[in-house]
């Protein structure tokens, strides 16, 4: 009896192609509401199999300061593209997005290394970050700031991407405490070369 609850509950949950509190929240969102599956909406992927949204492009976002807990509702989400969306800070969430594994803040205007430091609170499953042209606002000394406190908080990052901000040769040293990091890109940044390296002996 009770396993034929819960099917039904997953039906009713299921019944307009998604889970209908993901749906809302996606609205909530400012998503352009297009059909009622949302997960055949555009910068939206779902399991085939739970219907649960799994990875997040978004358009644009309301203001400036992004509070994760919009993000909450969406229990196996794993990849989050917030690349120009417009955001400058975020506020943490301690509820949800512990399986987030990807996130992108690329070509955002961020304005100092705490407004960047504070999009990677409570991400500790983290293995892919961007941070591509981030650094507009930013100085240099804070962008140094960023890269060397990153490895404290995601013990599991593999893929780091800096490319196109305003650096030099001396971010380097900045980057000795990534102990776990398996790839790094480093293109238009002020090295006296463009580089993209894979494995470990990079640093």
């Amino acid at each position: 009896m009770k396993s034929l609850l819960c099917v039904f509950l997953l039906v009713l949950v299921l019944v307009e192609g998604c889970w209908k509190q993901e749906r809302e929240a996606l609205i909530a969102l400012s998503w352009v509401n297009i059909g009622t599956d949302c997960c055949e909406w555009v910068g939206i992927e779902c399991n085939t199999t739970t219907g649960r949204v799994t990875k997040i492009k978004l358009q644009s976002y309301n203001t400036g300061s992004l509070n994760y807990s919009d993000f909450a509702i969406f229990k196996d989400l794993t990849t989050l593209d917030l690349s120009g969306s417009g955001i400058s800070n975020c506020t943490r969430t301690d509820q949800g997005l512990n399986n987030l594994e990807v996130l992108d803040l690329g070509f955002n205007l961020f304005y100092n290394a705490i407004s960047i430091l504070s999009c990677l609170d409570g991400l500790s499953s983290l293995k892919s970050l961007s941070l591509a042209d981030t650094s507009v606002m930013v100085s240099f000394h804070d962008f140094q700031t960023v890269l060397e406190t990153i490895p404290s908080k995601l013990l599991h990052l593999e893929v780091l991407d800096i490319s196109y901000n305003n650096l030099s040769n001396e971010i380097l040293p900045s980057l000795r405490g990534f102990k776990s990091l398996k790839e790094l890109h480093l293109s238009v940044i002020g090295l006296d070369s463009d580089l993209h390296i894979q494995g470990k002996s990079m640093l």
